[in-house]
């Protein structure tokens, strides 16, 4: 009776325009999570730098930050976000994808943007977490480091993300579903997935660009 029970609540919410009760659970954990960060926040920059206990908020903040990546996985996979065409730069699309990766991950990451000021439509924050997905994608698969690199190519738009490097692979809840949900969104868009395992790279092209070069 309990999943009856809820599927009804579900659709009564719908009916009168709120949000399914899957979507209110989400924007809830997301809020919390938000919260705990911003509290934990306050109290390091309440810290002096000498304190030993700052140590062991650092530690819990790297250990939100992991949930908050698992959360935000969780919450995409089970509501994909409605798509928003927009024209937006090759460079726009670069620094997204970079934005979007893990605070530990950039560093050891390099984009490379031939023409940055061309312009394509599409939903460029979408496509930038695509392409950072890819890219955690390889490293929980314990490479070392990555390249982006962006520009027309065989499509009007043309990214390809490769490998290099053995490193420790990564086993978060996020990094195990990257390579799932980067496939999934840019079927979405229209984008053509290549992957070729043995060379450790994927080739993503997408139509419908505009001219500004």
């Amino acid at each position: 009776m309990q999943a009856i029970d809820l599927d009804l609540a579900s659709r009564s919410s719908a009916a009168c325009g709120a949000p399914p009760c899957g979507e209110l659970a989400a924007r809830a954990l997301c809020t919390r999570v938000a919260a705990l960060r911003a509290a934990l926040e306050g109290i390091e920059t309440s810290l002096p730098l000498h304190d030993r206990s700052l140590a062991i908020v650092l530690a819990a903040r790297n250990e939100l930050e992991i949930l908050a990546r698992d959360v935000r996985a969780v919450v995409d996979w089970s509501m994909p976000s409605p798509l928003r065409p927009l024209a937006c730069s090759f460079e726009e699309i670069g620094l997204g994808a970079v934005d979007a990766l893990p605070r530990e991950d950039r560093g050891r990451t390099l984009v490379a943007v031939e023409h940055p000021r061309a312009r394509l439509v599409a939903d460029g924050t979408v496509l930038s977490r695509a392409l950072a997905r890819l890219v955690e994608h390889g490293f929980r698969l314990g490479a070392e480091h990555a390249a982006v690199q962006i520009g027309p190519g065989s499509a009007a738009f043309t990214a390809t993300v490769s490998f290099d490097g053995t490193g420790e692979p990564v086993t978060t809840l996020s990094s195990g579903l990257a390579g799932a949900l980067a496939r999934r969104d840019l079927t979405r868009l229209g984008a053509h997935l290549e992957s070729d395992e043995d060379a450790r790279r994927f080739v993503v092209n997408l139509e419908f660009a505009e001219g500004g070069r």
